[in-house]
């Protein structure tokens, strides 16, 4: 039953107002207790009611104006210090002593009560109310009762409401007062990469197993519970930063681990009751998210001696023309692998049994031309020509009939000071697939003293282009670390990634949780080693964008998500490398692997509708391959489609075998959603974050600007030759 939500580290965002009433509490203390990674915006007023994008209002003790400096200009080694040299009640003292001098300085006096609070980390946290009384008694130093300027007494945090009372004004803070220091790329990025890959992973497999379970199979709630919990184990703190890194990438490597054989699994079973007849095999390919899709589809095959010497490919009694990416025949000729590549439309969070058939292809598939000496590919929205010393010289839209990047820029160039000399990558390309539906470029080359291999994929149907970057460290300075103090959030000198929109005129927009906004400059100084923080990166969860009237470029990530944008260019943040304070020499030593893509598009992020691209980038099609067999279920489901274009669907699980599909609204606009689906009926009831409260809804479901709404479904298969299957 606790309703007051106070924390640590700093993890606030604009959207927790909503987040937080949803779960039950009812009052925020807006403070970060740790300030070493970003803070809260400030205000000085006793009580608050803090308002959210999309007007829900939460009553929040806010961090008073001055106090997110105190975390520097107090530094915790010379509480340390005292507490060493004087002991723990000459350490509190000091401290006390300062919030004195931050009183007067910083006109707290205006306040008719304030509230003060210490993280355990400064060393006194343990020790205060003892040493408190004592003072209560005596004075701070000893000059008798009163001496000190505040009475003062210790609240339960469930008492605050009652001796501060109802708020009296509303904050409405920018989601960019919201200040984040994160030392991106430290550690080659792994401690944000990795858990990255694991949440991908965990939200697919509950989706898999969503449909799973409605389809009779197991739900795996316990398995997955087991890989979230282990998931948000590696993300601690004190696990990333600390010392626990080896623990911090095992209890990651578990999460992805369970998750992916409860996805394995799940796709096993869904494949057994399928109706799979026909054909030589089959291939079930799964879409988890909930839109329909026209996608890439890559699928490995493995054949016995003598089984097949060439197949095709139907959905239905539709050829689909495929292209072979990578093939190995036995002796006698006869397929023994091939890794191939096809487009396939697919229904909205469902799957689609596609046929292989030992028969020769009567299409071949078209699309790219590709001029290999001149490194020209045409596709069906671009004409892309690579540099000779690497990186992408042109991209030409053949639809808006525009030049989308600079000419002889440094468009997929990376950029770092490495040993204290500023340096831009050299590369030489080559093409290592050629083909109709895709081609693969790689680019070998090095940035400074640093080699790196680069895998980039051009698709003809699709405008993002992917990369798959991997660099060889060997222990060199990147960055300005071991330069001056503070340098770990100084990011323009880091090693990155470049591209530069074809125009300076352009709004730069990121996703965070819940939420798309306007990114801006972070302004002022960071007091602990007079950090400009305007040198320090954005953060963009998925993805950023920069964009003009006419056309944009978005930078989708895997896990980097530190940006920086500067006329019309934008770079992402990979590494940085050398001795960090707090943090030790984290110098960089083997091989580190980036995945990111590159999104161009006409008009601004909305009209590019960027956030369901970097929901198709991240959320792969997934695919099984088996042997012909009769089942139950068609041989195309669709668990759910969401008539909608402004909402994404965030996550779809089941709780207590009961089905949850929880979504928000991106656009900043008030609309309605439509659930459908052509093989399910539903009933749906509304509920909080805790899956209580539940109201029954009827059809369209109406919701606010930025809302985030959670749905109970309780889905009747539309059975056809099968029995009815009737779930919640």
């Amino acid at each position: 039953n606790i309703t007051v939500y106070m924390c640590q580290e700093h993890r606030w965002h604009a959207q927790l107002p909503q987040i937080l009433k949803k779960m039950g509490y009812n009052l925020a203390i807006l403070r970060t207790h740790w300030r070493f990674c970003g803070w809260c915006p400030e205000l000085t007023e006793s009580i608050v009611e803090w308002e959210g994008p999309d007007g829900t209002r939460l009553a929040a003790i806010p961090q008073y104006v001055g106090g997110n400096k105190r975390f520097q200009t107090t530094p915790i080694g010379q509480l340390h210090r005292i507490i060493k040299n004087q002991g723990i009640k000459a350490a509190v003292r000091w401290w006390l002593g300062t919030i004195e001098e931050d009183y007067k300085r910083y006109n707290w006096t205006k306040l008719p009560a304030f509230l003060w609070s210490v993280t355990p980390e400064t060393g006194i946290g343990h020790f205060l109310p003892e040493t408190l009384m004592e003072i209560k008694e005596k004075g701070l130093r000893g000059e008798g009762e009163g001496k000190y300027p505040f009475r003062f007494t210790f609240l339960l945090a469930e008492e605050i409401p009652e001796v501060f009372g109802k708020p009296t004004s509303i904050f409405r803070p920018d989601p960019n007062e919201f200040l984040y220091l994160i030392g991106w790329g430290a550690w080659g990025n792994d401690p944000w990469s990795l858990p990255r890959e694991a949440e991908i992973s965990v939200l697919t497999a509950e989706r898999v197993a969503a449909l799973n379970s409605l389809l009779g199979g197991d739900t795996f709630e316990e398995k997955l519970d087991t890989a979230w919990k282990a998931l948000l184990a590696s993300q601690h703190h004190d696990y990333v930063t600390c010392g626990r890194r080896e623990l911090a990438e095992i209890l990651s490597g578990y999460s992805l681990e369970v998750s992916k054989n409860v996805t394995k699994n799940s796709l096993s079973n869904l494949f057994s009751r399928v109706d799979a007849r026909n054909g030589d095999k089959s291939v079930l390919i799964f879409n988890p998210l909930a839109m329909e899709r026209r996608e890439i589809v890559w699928v490995d095959l493995n054949f016995m001696k003598g089984e097949a010497y060439y197949f095709s490919l139907f959905d239905g009694d539709v050829e689909i023309p495929y292209q072979v990416i990578r093939e190995e025949r036995y002796g006698d000729n006869s397929i023994k692998t091939s890794k191939i590549v096809f487009y396939c439309d697919l229904p909205s969070l469902g799957y689609k049994v596609i046929t292989i058939k030992y028969t020769e292809p009567t299409i071949k598939p078209v699309g790219m031309d590709v001029n290999v000496a001149s490194k020209k590919i045409s596709t069906k929205y671009y004409d892309i020509i690579f540099s000779d010393d690497g990186g992408i010289l042109r991209i030409f839209d053949k639809i808006l009939r525009l030049d989308l990047v600079r000419r002889n820029g440094l468009n997929g160039k990376f950029r770092a000071k490495v040993d204290g000399e500023e340096k831009i990558s050299s590369g030489e390309v080559n093409f290592e697939v050629v083909g109709p539906l895709v081609t693969i470029v790689k680019e070998q080359g090095s940035i400074g003293s640093i080699p790196y291999q680069n895998r980039i994929i051009i698709y003809n149907d699709l405008r993002r282009i992917d990369f798959e970057t991997t660099f060889t460290f060997n222990g060199q300075r990147i960055g300005e670390v071991d330069v001056r103090e503070g340098a770990t959030w100084l990011d323009d000198h880091k090693l990155g990634v470049i591209f530069q929109l074809n125009t300076d005129n352009v709004t730069v927009y990121s996703d965070r949780p819940f939420l798309i906004h306007k990114a801006a400059r972070y302004e002022g100084i960071f007091p602990w080693a007079q950090t400009p923080l305007e040198q320090v990166a954005f953060y963009g969860l998925t993805w950023a964008d920069v964009s003009s009237p006419q056309c944009g470029l978005a930078l989708f990530n895997t896990g980097t998500m530190g940006y920086r944008a500067h006329n019309g260019s934008l770079f992402m943040v990979l590494a940085q490398s050398g001795p960090v304070p707090y943090w030790g020499d984290i110098r960089l030593k083997g091989n580190y692997t980036y995945r990111y893509a590159l999104y161009p598009h006409p008009g601004d992020w909305m009209e590019g509708d960027v956030p369901k691209e970097a929901d198709r980038y991240n959320f792969k099609v997934l695919t099984y391959v088996g042997d012909p067999h009769p089942g139950d279920y068609p041989r195309q489901l669709s668990l759910l489609k969401l008539i909608a274009d402004n909402i994404l669907v965030s996550a779809v699980y089941t709780r207590n075998g009961s089905l949850f599909v929880r979504m928000y609204e991106y656009q900043g606009r008030n609309s309605s959603i439509i659930l459908t689906s052509p093989d399910f009926q539903f009933d749906l009831e509304r509920v909080n974050l805790m899956h209580e409260e539940a109201k029954p809804l009827t059809l369209p479901i109406p919701i606010e600007k930025h809302e985030i709404i959670t749905l109970k479904v309780s889905a009747k298969f539309k059975a056809k030759n099968s029995s009815v299957i009737n779930r919640e």
